[in-house]
């Protein structure tokens, strides 16, 4: 079940190395593209040119009349064995010699023949010296990019996978050339395998003699074949490598089965002739026949096996194949020799792993692991080098190919996964084992991504970019290995700000992403919370820390990409903002799952603003420190932290002066003014600045408002008149600071103060009053006295504040004109509103009746006073528009004047009986006949009349 997961574990890891290797390989596809489009281009317009030559040169022999000489394209022309990419590449060449001397300018006919029959012959000598050259770039073709014997063309833009060419190379083997002999040295080495072994059974002949007689058939068989390397060179390769697969075959039998050589002898022996294989393949440019003998060295002891099981001698034997694969590797670049020597080498090494590995094998095995991985990582190299070599040759010669081929992805990528793979089937019961080993495999592979940069000889880009990735990939395999899901997410998202710094330095979108990429795995290895069995870090605070470096991660590349992105790349900026914003959610995200774990409640919201402060005073510090205008920002996140912090002690009903409030408040708006002050020159904050003000006025005037109320239920009742009205300190002065406040930052955003701050502290002035119609007015130790209680005094002072904002504001033209009539009448009817309160109030506390509507409406008294003093505001209301000529005013005293006739023979008549029904009767019909007398309705505007005449 552990290999289960841990393979399972592997895939993705697999899966992010491919897609990295896929992002250079579609740049290289890219740029092969480019080029092909390129060099079309070129040799149409170099046909072109030759055309044109030829015509002129045909004219001007033409114009001697006498026989022309041979054209030029049949003599400069290449040989049809060359492949038609060489032959546009070379054929411009002597063509543009001949022009070049043609062009010059000639005295007469007969010079100009002279001088075309001169170019013409040495036009033939340099179409002589291009055919020599092309013939040899022809066999370097034949040698390096084809599978057996075939040329390399320009449109072969990608490399067949390694089991399309195995097959391609065993079907051609048994189907091309001289098919005959290449089974018949299969069949003789079968054949020598059964005879050892029949011969050994029956005990026919002293082993030595076998041994003896089976290496020198494989000496004569070698013999014989480099004897016939000039006249039948493929039938002379073919029995070379016979001769050696015997060889092979009979060192290792009496190594390893008869105890005839001792383990020095035979290792002198198969180096000596892995040494001699090598020297011959290489000396005969023969591929064949290194791949008949490894082959054969590679069968040898599966065909003589006894079953005894010497794994040591069985590694080294094929250790020893492995490191004459890299010695030819150095000189040759034979891809597929290479393939095979790694095929061979996982699959017998796998299935030995598989049947026949204990647990006290793991030193030497592990020896053997690395010697692997090392062995195959420079054969890769080695590859690379040389096929970087042959390639720089061709294009020089004129010919074009994708520079990115010369990275062998079985060698590179194969050899690492398959190694680690086999590493951690071995230690899956080691805690931290596969951990380093992890680590130094990234380490190493960082170590050679630097070399192949800082070495001139090896100018392999694409290859050190593979193995940087490759060194990225390991070492973040390592971090999940040793470390929690917390601690391997912190990491990660380290790693991969880290790759978006590199990628911006390098101007690399590819990486980029990726770098993006992990920081998102990070998150989600966060939340998901991998935690192994064992954890390094198991004592530290995992959580805050991990987010906090994750928040830093995301501010890092945010930065970075600030400083570093070109302007043409749009990707940048919003790279920047989401970078910040995701930094920031996780910064204050971490701390507050971190404070409520481990702050106690009534600390909570105290802890969390003091950290917040803390905050804006660092972003500010590193804003000054390295100009980054987007720290700017943070004024906003910080006014909706005091948002949070004020909602939170009001949930909790914790007073904000408990606590240490009452310092630290103070100073977190004595901060967040300087950040005011400062963010008036911040281009970043100028567009939301008023809004800025506007927002921190409210948040002051809620703290004033709550401490004012917790302050006041420390001495008074709850339901106490001064309790309600402390609700109200808040906005009364922060409106009367708009209003008498006459230097910064009110002169400097007067729109903002006096419209945007104003307007919604006047709504919730207007709400208080009207819950306060519902107060009794209650001014306990103090007796209730009109207009002298707590909340009539609330009252006055926000209807006095009002008027005197509304005429300032219609001075300063910061709201729109409004009609008089209206403004007063909404005055009138306020007013007449509050006075009719105050009575009930009056009566309240003076009477004795109960404060509440259902009681106060039943009263006879109430109902009686309210018709008098309705009645009296109407005629009062009559008088004045008698006087002031205002006949809508007038109208209005009428409507009072008809509600309280309609109240008296609806409601008051109801109290028949009663001294107030009779007082209410009689007050009212007085003035109701003294108005009709003393103000009578005021004539209406006069029309203009038409003249009588």
């Amino acid at each position: 079940m552990e290999l289960l997961i841990i393979l399972v574990g592997l895939v993705p890891l697999v899966v992010i190395g491919l897609v990295v290797w896929n992002f250079f390989l579609q740049g290289a596809i890219s740029e092969l593209r480019f080029q092909l489009k390129r060099s079309s281009e070129q040799i149409t317009a170099l046909n072109k040119q030759i055309t044109e030559l030829t015509q002129q040169l045909s004219s001007l022999f033409s114009a001697t009349n006498k026989s022309s000489p041979p054209s030029l394209m049949d003599v400069a022309a290449p040989n049809t064995e060359v492949d038609d990419v060489l032959e546009k590449a070379s054929a411009p060449s002597a063509v543009t010699e001949v022009t070049a001397h043609v062009s010059s300018s000639a005295i007469s006919e007969q010079e100009q023949l002279a001088t075309a029959h001169e170019q013409a012959a040495v036009a033939q000598h340099h179409a002589e010296e291009e055919r020599e050259t092309l013939s040899q770039q022809k066999h370097f073709n034949d040698q390096a990019w084809a599978t057996k014997e075939t040329s390399v063309s320009v449109d072969d833009t990608y490399q067949p996978d390694v089991i399309s060419r195995l097959m391609t190379f065993i079907i051609n083997y048994f189907t091309t050339g001289n098919v005959v002999v290449r089974v018949g040295v299969i069949v003789l080495l079968f054949g020598v395998a059964f005879l050892l072994k029949y011969v050994a059974e029956q005990d026919l002949i002293s082993i030595e003699l076998r041994l003896l007689a089976v290496c020198v058939l494989g000496a004569g068989l070698l013999i014989f074949g480099w004897k016939l390397r000039h006249t039948r060179r493929v039938y002379g390769l073919i029995v070379q490598g016979g001769g050696i697969g015997i060889i092979y075959l009979t060192l290792f039998a009496a190594f390893s089965y008869y105890q005839l050589l001792s383990s020095l002898v035979t290792f002198v022996l198969m180096l000596s002739l892995i040494g001699v294989t090598a020297y011959l393949a290489i000396l005969q440019d023969a591929r064949s026949m290194a791949i008949l003998a490894l082959v054969a060295g590679f069968l040898a002891p599966v065909l003589i096996s006894t079953g005894q099981g010497n794994y040591i001698h069985l590694f080294s034997f094929y250790l020893m194949l492995n490191i004459g694969i890299a010695l030819i590797a150095w000189f040759k670049a034979w891809r597929l020799l290479n393939v095979l020597g790694f095929i061979f080498t996982v699959i017998i090494a796998s299935a030995w792993g598989v049947t026949r590995y204990h647990s006290s094998f793991f030193v030497v095995v592990e020896f053997f692991i690395i010697a692997f991985l090392v062995l195959y990582t420079l054969i890769g190299l080695l590859y690379a080098r040389r096929i970087k070599m042959q390639l720089a040759q061709y294009i020089q010669q004129g010919g074009w190919i994708n520079s990115g081929l010369y990275v062998d992805s079985t060698m590179v990528l194969g050899s690492p996964i398959v190694a680690f793979t086999w590493q951690t089937l071995l230690t899956l019961h080691k805690p931290y084992v596969l951990a380093f080993s992890a680590f130094i495999l990234g380490g190493c592979y960082f170590g050679l991504a630097r070399v192949i940069k800082r070495t001139t000889v090896l100018t392999l880009p694409l290859l050190g970019q593979v193995y940087f990735a490759l060194g990225l990939l390991f070492c973040s395999i390592s971090l999940p290995l040793a470390l929690d899901g917390q601690w391997s997410s912190a990491a990660w998202a380290i790693e991969g700000a880290g790759l978006v710094w590199l990628a911006l330095r390098q101007l690399n979108r590819r990486l980029m992403w990726f770098g993006i990429l992990l920081q998102l795995l990070s998150a989600v290895i966060f939340l998901f919370d991998i935690t192994p069995n064992y954890t390094l870090v198991a004592a530290l605070p995992s959580n805050w820390l991990a987010t906090s470096l994750i928040s830093l991660a995301a501010f890092f590349s945010a930065y970075w990409s600030f400083k570093l992105a070109p302007v043409n790349w749009r990707s940048s900026a919003w790279l920047e903002t989401i970078g910040w914003l995701w930094g920031l959610c996780w910064w204050y995200g971490g701390a507050i799952e971190h404070f409520d774990m481990f702050v106690a409640d009534r600390w909570f919201f105290t802890v969390l603003l003091v950290f917040a402060v803390i905050t804006s005073v660092v972003l500010q510090g590193i804003d000054e420190w390295y100009d980054w205008p987007l720290l700017q920002s943070h004024i906003w996140l910080f006014i909706i932290f005091i948002a949070i912090t004020l909602m939170g002690f009001m949930l909790t009903k914790e007073s904000p002066i408990s606590d240490g409030g009452y310092w630290l408040w103070p100073l977190t708006f004595m901060w967040l003014v300087q950040q005011l002050w400062r963010g008036d020159w911040m281009p970043w904050v100028i567009p939301l600045r008023g809004i800025n003000h506007a927002v921190c006025a409210w948040l002051l005037a809620v703290l004033f408002s709550w401490g004012g109320y917790e302050f006041a239920q420390l001495w008074f009742n709850a339901r106490s008149a001064w309790v309600f009205s402390a609700l109200m300190l808040g906005p009364l002065l922060i409106f009367a600071g708009i209003q008498f406040h006459h230097t910064w930052p009110v002169t400097a955003h007067q729109r903002a103060y006096w419209r945007l701050t104003a307007v919604p502290l006047l709504a919730v002035m207007l709400l208080w009053q009207l819950i306060s119609l519902g107060h009794s007015g209650n001014s306990q130790p103090l007796v209730y006295i009109p207009l002298l209680n707590p909340i009539d005094l609330v009252w006055i002072g926000s209807w006095l504040l009002t008027i005197r904002w509304w005429i300032r504001c219609r001075r300063s033209q910061l709201l729109p004109r409004v009609e008089y009539q209206i403004l007063y009448g909404l005055l009138g009817i306020v007013a007449f509103i509050w006075v009719n309160f105050i009575i009930a109030r009056v009566l309240h506390h003076w009477v004795g009746i109960y404060y509440d509507f259902s009681t106060l409406f039943s009263t006879a008294l109430v109902q009686a006073v309210y018709s008098i003093f309705w009645a009296a505001t109407g005629a009062a209301l009559m008088f004045c528009s008698t006087r002031i000529q205002w006949r809508w005013l007038w109208v209005c005293a009428v409507v009072l004047l008809s509600i309280v006739v309609i109240k008296l023979f609806l409601i008051d008549l109801s109290s028949t009986g009663t001294l107030a029904r009779i007082a209410a009767f009689l007050v009212v019909g007085g003035l109701l006949l003294g108005i009709g007398y003393i103000s009578p309705i005021p004539p209406a505007e006069n029309k203009e009349t038409a003249d009588p005449s």
